[in-house]
């Protein structure tokens, strides 16, 4: 069932222009919009969290149970962490005892910082409370915008952990942005890539796990790589490079491997070994994001 669904969204911002933009975010899915700064992403985000409005198109979610993640947001100073969920636990109609506050705090790391005042809070802390707000009613859509801005690696792992358990056991539809895959990669279940504001391809992570099987290559280990790399052009028409002193990558599948050492075994010359040289997802985003029309 389809949580969250844009049709046509066209926006007028200046001399930039969201134009187009569709796509549809089901229960227990978490959906990624991932593109360079200034591509439309956080546009998007704010179009849906009310925060800005589009010129035309067509949005529908229940937002009835919501929750959103906005880089923007301020708080009180003078606050503490816990002020600031009670505060904020008021604006939502269902009760959210103290209990359920605590609990949150500390799946997002902050239970033993609860009484710190916001003032003090460092960029971290600042971006884990927002995470922290954004999860407090366990929401059935939830909509972040840059949710791993900021974070440690151990500390956007923890992050996405939660996301993905309240993808999983809560069937949470969950739409976030990000600048690349980087921070992504372990949870995303479909990725659009939006540049110049609108949306240049969607693929499901499948997809993108078919393509980097697709441009793997192989590396190998030899100590005559140039005798090795010059047979290989000479007899499979392959290209291939030179990587440090003892290693030859190779422009071809990993099952041509046994091939291509076989025809070098015969020569007599010598293989220490072959390896699986993978193309990362995040590699992909790069090429991703000039092709257009790639997949419907």
């Amino acid at each position: 069932m389809n949580k969250i669904v844009v049709e046509n969204l066209y926006k007028k911002i200046n001399r930039f222009t969201l134009s187009g933009v569709s796509f549809a975010v089901h229960d227990g899915e978490i959906f990624a919009i991932v593109g360079m700064t200034g591509s439309g992403k956080s546009t998007v985000t704010k179009i849906l969290q009310n925060l800005s409005y589009q010129d035309s198109g067509k949005i529908y979610f229940d937002k009835s149970s919501y929750g959103m993640l906005v880089q923007e947001q301020e708080f009180y100073k003078n606050k503490t962490i816990f002020q600031t969920m009670l505060l904020y636990s008021k604006m939502y109609p269902q009760y959210i005892s103290r209990s359920d506050i605590r609990n949150v705090l500390r799946i997002v790391g902050l239970y033993k910082k609860r009484y710190v005042k916001i003032k003090h809070l460092n960029v971290s802390r600042h971006a884990r409370l927002k995470i922290a707000l954004s999860i407090m009613r366990k929401p059935k859509v939830l909509i972040l915008d840059d949710p791993f801005a900021f974070l440690s690696e151990y500390e956007a792992r923890q992050i996405r952990i939660i996301l993905r358990t309240l993808s999983d056991k809560f069937k949470t539809a969950i739409l976030l942005t990000a600048n690349d895959f980087s921070g992504i990669e372990e949870i995303f279940d479909t990725v659009a890539i939006i540049e110049g504001g609108e949306i240049v391809c969607i693929h499901t992570y499948n997809d993108l796990a078919k393509m980097t099987d697709k441009e793997s290559k192989i590396c190998i280990s030899t100590p005559s790589p140039n005798l090795v790399a010059t047979e290989i052009q000479e007899k499979f028409k392959y290209e291939t490079r030179l990587y440090n002193e003892s290693d030859v990558i190779v422009n071809a599948h990993p099952d041509k491997a046994q091939e291509i050492c076989d025809y070098l075994y015969d020569k007599d010359i010598p293989v220490i070994e072959t390896t699986r040289v993978n193309k990362s997802i995040q590699s992909l985003f790069h090429s991703l994001r000039t092709r257009t029309g790639e997949i419907s």
